[in-house]
C-alpha cells in the first residue's frame, strides 16, 4: 500500500474513532448532566471554538505548510508557534480575570457562571496547544504520530467520566476542563520527551532568517479573520441562544452544531492531508497533478456526501433517541430538512485544505466572510422577526453552507476547472434517487425503536455497498488510484 493511501486510511479510521468517541461523551453529558449543565459544557466548547483562531494567529496552518517544504526548521517553527500561543493566552486570561463579570454575562448568560471562567481558559489554552501540534506532526507528514495523539486525548476524556460514573463520582464541569488540560500536556510531553531536542533547534538569526520567519508568520497572520469568521458561524448561534433565549435552548442548538461539525470528520482526513500534499506539489511545480487532482475531488463531493445528508435525514429519529434521549426529539425535523446541507458543507472542508496548500492568499478569509455574514444577517432576521429556534438553526446551517458555495467558485475560478460534467451530474440523479427511496421506506411506522433502527442500518448497508459499487465503476474515486498518479508524474 502506498503511503498516500495507509496515511489517508490511518487518519480516516482515527476520525471516525473519534467521531464515536465524542458521540459517547455527548451521550454521557446529557444522560447524566442537567440540561443547564450540558448547555455550559456546549457553549464552553464554542467559545473555544471562536477564539482558537485569535490565540493561535492560525500558526497550527503556517506549520503544516512550511515544514513539508522546510523539515529541517521544523523544531524552531514549532517553539515560534508555542511562545506566540503562550504569550497571547497570557493576556487573554488577564484580560478574563478583570472583567470576570462582564464575560461570565456575554459568554454564558449570567454572571453566576463565573467560576466556569478559569477552567474554560485552561481548557482553551490546552486545545489550543493540541492543534498547535496537530499542525506541526501535519507538516512533517508524521500522520501517526498526529492520529495517535488525538486518540489517546479523546478516549481519556471519555474514560474520565465513565470512571466517575462507576465509582458513582459526578465530576463538575470545572473538574472535567482541569482534568483534560491536565491529559493533554501529559499525553505530548510524553511523545515529545524522545523526539524533541532543544538542542536541535535553529535559533533565529536576525540577519539570515528573518524572511523565513516573517513569510511563515504572515501565512497565518493573514488568516486570522477566517478563524474568527468560522468560529463565529458555530459559536454566535449558540451565544445568541444563551443571552436571548436561554441556556436549555442553547443545548439544542449546540447538539445541532455538534452533530454537524461530527460529520465534517467524514472531510478531516483528506484536508488534514491535503495542506501539506498540495503545498509539496506546488513547491515541485506539479501544475497538472494538482488540476487533475482537484477535478477528481469535486467529482467525489457529489458521492458519498450526498449520501451521507440521505442517511442523516433516514436514521435521524432514532439516532437523537439513543443519542442525547426523548428530551431532544425536538431537533430531529432540523436535521431532516437541513440534511442535503452536508454536501456543502463536505465541500468547505476539502476544498480549504487545498487552497491553505496552494495559495498564501488568504481565500479563506474571503470564504468564511461570506458564511458569518449570512448568520449574521439571518440572526438579526430572527431577533426582529421572532423566528426563534428555527431562525437560530438555518442561521447556522446557511452560514456554513454559503462557505460551500463559495469554495467551490473560488477553486473552479481560479484554476479555470469547468464545474458541471457528466460525472456531477450523473452524481446528484443517483443521490437524489437515494434521497427518495429512503424516504419513502421511512414512512413505515414500526413502533419498537430498536427493530426500526436495526431494519434502518441494515437498509442503509445495501445503499452504501450498491452505491460504492456503482461510484468504482464509474470512475468516482481516481483520487486513489496510484497508477493514474504515477502516470501523470
Amino acid at each position: 500500500m502506498n503511503k498516500n493511501k495507509s496515511d489517508l486510511l490511518y487518519t480516516f479510521f482515527t476520525q471516525i474513532t473519534l467521531t464515536i468517541f465524542n458521540i459517547i461523551l455527548l451521550k454521557l453529558f446529557s444522560y447524566n448532566y442537567l440540561e443547564e449543565d450540558f448547555g455550559c459544557y456546549l457553549v464552553i466548547r464554542r467559545i473555544i471554538g471562536l477564539i482558537f483562531p485569535i490565540l493561535l494567529i492560525n500558526l497550527n496552518l503556517s506549520l503544516a505548510r512550511n515544514i513539508s517544504q522546510d523539515n529541517q526548521k521544523s523544531d524552531s517553527f514549532l517553539v515560534i508557534g508555542i511562545i506566540i500561543l503562550t504569550i497571547s493566552t497570557f493576556f487573554i486570561f488577564i484580560l478574563i480575570m478583570f472583567f470576570n463579570s462582564f464575560f461570565a454575562k456575554i459568554l454564558f448568560g449570567s454572571v453566576d457562571y463565573n467560576y466556569l471562567l478559569l477552567p474554560t481558559s485552561l481548557f482553551m489554552f490546552s486545545n489550543c496547544f493540541q492543534i498547535l501540534v496537530t499542525g506541526f506532526f501535519r507538516g512533517k507528514h508524521n500522520f501517526k504520530k498526529m492520529n495517535l495523539s488525538m486518540l489517546l486525548i479523546f478516549g481519556i476524556q471519555v474514560a474520565l467520566l465513565l470512571f466517575s460514573f462507576a465509582l458513582n463520582i459526578k465530576l463538575s464541569i470545572p473538574n472535567f476542563l482541569y482534568l483534560s488540560s491536565f491529559f493533554i500536556f501529559l499525553i505530548y510531553f510524553l511523545l515529545f520527551i524522545r523526539d524533541f531536542h532543544v538542542s536541535k533547534i535553529k535559533y533565529i538569526d536576525i540577519k539570515t532568517n528573518i524572511k523565513l520567519n516573517s513569510e511563515f508568520m504572515r501565512y497565518g497572520i493573514h488568516r486570522i479573520p477566517n478563524g474568527f469568521f468560522l468560529g463565529g458561524i458555530y459559536s454566535i448561534p449558540v451565544i445568541f441562544t444563551t443571552n436571548f433565549i436561554s441556556i436549555k435552548q442553547a443545548a439544542y442548538v449546540g447538539v445541532i452544531v455538534s452533530i454537524f461539525r461530527m460529520l465534517q470528520q467524514v472531510g478531516y482526513p483528506l484536508n488534514m492531508l491535503f495542506v501539506p500534499k498540495f503545498s509539496k506539489h506546488l513547491f515541485d511545480n506539479n501544475l497538472v497533478i494538482i488540476k487533475k487532482q482537484i477535478e477528481a475531488i469535486l467529482d467525489m463531493l457529489f458521492t458519498f456526501p450526498i449520501l451521507i445528508g440521505a442517511f442523516l435525514s433516514f436514521l435521524a429519529p432514532e439516532l437523537i433517541l439513543f443519542w442525547f434521549g426523548e428530551k431532544y426529539m425536538i431537533i430531529v425535523p432540523y436535521l431532516v430538512y437541513f440534511s442535503p446541507a452536508v454536501i456543502l458543507i463536505l465541500a468547505y472542508i476539502l476544498i480549504r485544505g487545498i487552497l491553505d496548500g496552494l495559495y498564501t492568499f488568504p481565500y479563506s478569509n474571503v470564504i468564511t466572510f461570506s458564511g458569518f455574514f449570512t448568520t449574521i444577517f439571518i440572526l438579526i432576521l430572527t431577533y426582529f422577526l421572532k423566528l426563534d429556534l428555527p431562525g437560530i438553526i438555518a442561521s447556522f446551517i446557511i452560514g456554513i453552507s454559503i462557505c460551500g458555495v463559495v469554495s467551490i467558485y473560488i477553486i473552479c475560478n481560479s484554476l479555470k476547472i469547468k464545474f458541471i460534467n457528466n460525472k456531477k451530474i450523473i452524481g446528484v440523479l443517483w443521490g437524489t434517487g437515494i434521497y427518495f427511496l429512503l424516504f419513502s421506506v421511512s414512512d413505515y411506522d414500526i413502533e419498537n425503536q430498536i427493530i426500526s433502527f436495526s431494519i434502518k442500518l441494515i437498509i442503509s448497508l445495501f445503499v452504501l455497498i450498491g452505491s460504492y459499487y456503482f461510484y468504482s465503476k464509474n470512475g468516482y474515486f481516481n483520487l486513489l488510484n496510484k497508477k493514474r498518479t504515477d502516470n501523470n508524474e
